[in-house]
């Protein structure tokens, strides 16, 4: 696996993972060309943010919403191209997904400690999002907005949003 240098990028994440991955496939005996190891690889991140993607727009919007949700997301050409370079984009989309999944749990009515578990929950996923990329970051916009919502709205204290987000921030360093 070709690790190479970039330095507009950071993506010690994805070549981690995929590294990791191509080693596993080796031990088990399975001979298989690296770049369609990293095809496959980009093609599992992809499928995986389809199926999250759909599931959350059943949970928001229904059955009508989410088929067109995954009509839109399946002519989106991100996937094609970013495994055809074996760019990081298809992994950073599914932790895109993540977040926002993460961000529909958080406006969900919960007890203070499910609300910490999910913003820490969050934080790591921001941090490994910026570990793939260094782009991610862009994702603790996420939760500053729910953050901010729900202390207009009243429905979590300043208190546990302030724990909270403390913990959101550790996790995501």
């Amino acid at each position: 696996l070709n690790v190479g240098y970039d330095k507009h990028y950071n993506f010690a994440a994805h070549i981690s993972l995929s590294a990791e991955i191509a080693s596993t496939v080796k031990q088990l005996g399975i001979e298989i060309n690296t770049t369609v190891l990293l095809h496959t690889i980009a093609l599992f991140w992809d499928f995986c943010s389809f199926l999250l993607l759909t599931y959350l727009a059943i949970l928001i919007a229904g059955k009508r919403a989410a088929l067109t949700t995954a009509l839109c997301y399946a002519l989106l050409p991100l996937a094609v191209q970013s495994s055809h370079y074996a760019r990081p984009d298809t992994l950073l989309g599914f932790q895109a997904v993540l977040v926002l999944f993460c961000a529909y749990c958080m406006l969900r009515p919960q007890n203070s400690r499910g609300f910490y578990s999910i913003s820490v929950l969050t934080g790591l996923l921001i941090g490994a999002a910026t570990a793939t990329k260094a782009s991610g970051i862009i994702y603790g916009i996420v939760p500053m907005a729910i953050f901010s919502y729900l202390l207009v709205s009243c429905q979590q204290s300043f208190k546990t949003l302030l724990l909270a987000g403390s913990g959101l921030l550790l996790a995501c360093v």
